[in-house]
């Protein structure tokens, strides 16, 4: 946390927003926002990991736009479970939330996957192979 996390944390927030609006607005046809998005760790009713603001306002900012388009897709590749943003989008069939992380480490949750939208892959420390068959093309 510094002088400047908030700022950066609100900038995460409006690059989904505004990629997203881009999209259903026709001037591109897909987006991709390289950010860590701000309810990666804060769950609805609790408050979690190194995060300047809440998720209920990225949540819901988040829902209404996802509402309005066809594909949506999260992928979470950090060192700790996306729980924060599991919670958010479970059971949402718009959403498709991938997260790789560390298991066990916090926050001690992931294992399994809570809902069908929901894809977890909990690896073990310093993986170096992927841990899933090569699909076929």
């Amino acid at each position: 946390m510094c002088l400047a996390s908030y700022g950066a944390a609100l900038r995460a927030a409006c690059a989904g927003i505004a990629a997203t609006d881009a999209v259903i607005k026709g001037r591109f046809d897909n987006a991709f926002c390289s950010v860590r998005p701000l309810g990666h760790h804060a769950e609805p009713a609790r408050a979690m990991g190194f995060l300047p603001v809440q998720q209920r306002g990225d949540r819901g900012a988040s829902r209404s736009r996802c509402a309005r388009t066809a594909r949506v897709a999260i992928v979470d590749f950090d060192v700790h479970h996306g729980n924060g943003t599991e919670a958010a989008f479970s059971g949402d069939s718009r959403v498709l939330m991938c997260s790789f992380f560390q298991h066990s480490f916090y926050p001690f949750s992931g294992a399994d996957n809570h809902a069908s939208n929901m894809v977890n892959v909990p690896l073990p420390a310093r993986t170096r192979t992927w841990p899933c068959a090569r699909p076929s093309i």
